[in-house]
């Protein structure tokens, strides 16, 4: 079963005040989330008798990380109080390989706990997208976020990134998690839709429904398919830039189990 993404009829598509405030309640929640896990793995570290400079360089790896995240609900909160729309999106070129990094650092605590493998491949010298850092970092995270909600006991998830024959950069997600039942599929992009029960859930059902608003402001295009007890994938296509792209880098497939962040 498969949804395909239709392109939205006007440009920075419109987002009802009740919306923009949960949608801010829930990016803060993913960004807080974030901030909280390193602040306990700051306080195991440093509660150790012996603090080297390993320790140390990992306090101010960390410490970066949750500044970057305070700035990002800083971001948030200015964006709700200054319209109900998303924002205009930035133009420059992003290394979509680096915010997949990013954001499965921001979860891997989380991951680590699931026991959710993750796999990652990367084509020869993908593209990077032509767009707004911070919102496509959005769009992969809540995807993350998204799998590991669908596998609370555990599973893998496959990361690709490759170009395609478009000139375009395709990144697919692909878990093996419980899956979307088929008479849900049609609605899993619409605001406040969960397919979580409130009891399990506790999660607004705005996180696909902002996905598919940032990858329609970036021109690009989201399918979706899904096997109930097999498994999602999610294919997000993007165009791409060959700028910046001078120091590209062949990388080839790679598996880990989320665990150190030692």
């Amino acid at each position: 079963m498969s949804v395909r993404e239709h392109p939205i009829k006007t440009p920075g598509e419109a987002i009802s005040a009740g919306f923009a405030k949960a949608f801010a309640v829930h990016e803060l929640k993913n960004s807080v989330h974030g901030i909280l896990t390193y602040i306990a793995l700051l306080s195991k570290k440093m509660n150790t008798d012996e603090v080297d400079q390993r320790i140390r360089a990992d306090v101010q790896r960390y410490l970066q990380i949750m500044q970057a995240e305070f700035h990002r609900c800083d971001a948030i909160v200015a964006r709700l109080l200054d319209a109900s729309h998303l924002p205009p999106a930035s133009s420059r070129p992003v290394d979509v390989y680096e915010m997949v990094e990013r954001s499965l650092t921001l979860v891997r605590s989380r991951m680590e706990r699931q026991n959710i493998t993750v796999v990652k491949k990367k084509g020869k010298n993908p593209r990077k997208i032509l767009g707004d850092p911070e919102q496509l970092q959005q769009v992969i995270t809540n995807v993350i976020v998204n799998a590991c909600e669908a596998m609370p006991r555990g599973g893998r998830l496959t990361i690709a990134i490759n170009n395609d024959d478009t000139d375009c950069v395709r990144l697919v997600f692909s878990d093996t998690g419980c899956g979307i039942p088929k008479r849900e599929m049609a609605k899993i992009f619409d605001p406040f839709f969960s397919t979580k029960s409130r009891r399990q859930g506790r999660n607004m059902g705005l996180g696909l429904s902002l996905v598919r608003s940032v990858v329609h402001q970036h021109n690009g295009k989201i399918e979706v398919r899904s096997k109930v007890g097999r498994g999602t994938t999610f294919t997000i296509q993007l165009p791409g830039t060959t700028q910046g792209n001078e120091s590209g880098e062949k990388m080839g497939e790679s598996s880990q189990r989320p665990g150190g962040l030692s």
